[in-house]
């Protein structure tokens, strides 16, 4: 008998504009569903698994602080991030038949899930290492493990300051899951996190970046297509992350589109060398760098001179838990 799955996923502030792209991928997982917390759509214009909490950022906010005896800051919906590992138990009253919980980003595009997630639903406690998806396993251990020590900081400290901890990262419920006697999937083969340094899709975690790669949806399933060889082959993912990448869509893309490097596109035609060939052209990684130079100057900018000194602390202490230096 399979595992029931649902994800949590608070959405506050204005959708993306690919968000119905997002949400339609969804709808095609018939046997996962999702809780969606937000005040922005209605359940008339959701899939038959969403489930809609019409709740506004202050109802949630008042609904989080509830399930604390200490005074959480909660000021931006982004702060949210923070909160994700404890979504199995500040919402326990609305996945009690669930077997498994869980959070996703909606700048991502999913594929057949069931496909990746069954054969590892009755072995491992925990499924993910990064807060663009993650499954836990609905038990009072695991939906409470984010309070137990071993994160670079403890929760009540992240949850009681506004500042932003990346808790539900590496180096916040990851080094608990690490630590403790969990049983844990952190393979990354599955999910096709896009690098934001290049114009053209890179992968950060995946070996098997190719330099002529696009991916492509088909009726729910999500594909890489990619020139090796001279010769076009697919590799399946659970996952596209964009990393908040902009895009821009074609009306009516159906269930049969290709995901190029700012585009959904509607799919025609059969892949070919020619294609992919136009769809990744040399030369926009240099333009793509000139864009984040400016994107640079302006995240040192904002460290420097905007944020807080205690924020600026706590990105310190994560990078040097990250990577031994706090540059």
């Amino acid at each position: 008998m399979s595992k029931k799955i649902i994800f949590i996923v608070p959405y506050f502030g204005k959708l993306p504009p690919y968000f119905d792209v997002w949400m339609q991928s969804m709808g095609r997982n018939h046997t996962v569903n999702i809780l969606f917390i937000s005040d922005l759509l209605s359940d008339k214009n959701m899939p038959d698994n969403f489930r809609l909490l019409n709740w506004s950022f202050q109802v949630t906010k008042d609904y989080i602080q509830k399930k604390f005896p200490f005074i959480i800051s909660l000021e931006s919906p982004y702060k949210l991030c923070d909160f994700k590992p404890a979504y199995g138990y500040i919402f326990k009253d609305y996945i009690s038949d669930y077997d498994y919980w869980g959070y996703c980003d909606i700048d991502t595009v999913f594929g057949d899930i069931r496909k990746f997630i069954e054969p590892l639903l009755h072995t491992y406690d925990v499924i993910g290492k990064y807060g663009h998806m993650m499954l836990y396993r609905n038990c009072p251990n695991i939906n409470e493990s984010f309070k137990q020590k071993g994160a670079h900081f403890g929760y009540q400290e992240v949850f009681s300051h506004k500042q932003i901890y990346a808790f539900d990262e590496i180096t916040g419920v990851h080094q608990i899951f690490c630590k403790e006697s969990y049983h844990c999937f952190f393979e990354l083969d599955f999910m096709a996190d896009i690098c934001e340094f290049y114009s053209n899709f890179r992968m950060y975690h995946n070996a098997h970046n190719f330099k002529k790669q696009i991916f492509l949806w088909e009726n729910g399933k999500l594909y890489m297509a990619y020139l090796e060889k001279h010769r076009i082959k697919y590799k399946e993912f659970l996952y596209i992350h964009f990393q908040k990448r902009v895009m821009t869509f074609e009306p009516n893309l159906g269930s049969n589109y290709y995901i190029l490097n700012n585009k959904f596109k509607c799919r025609i035609v059969s892949e070919d060398r020619k294609m992919l060939n136009k769809y990744c052209p040399p030369g926009l990684v240099f333009r793509m760098f000139c864009e984040r130079s400016v994107w640079t100057l302006k995240k040192i900018w904002h460290e420097i001179i905007l944020d807080d000194p205690e924020q600026r602390r706590i990105k310190k202490e994560i990078r040097k838990s990250l990577y031994g230096i706090p540059y």
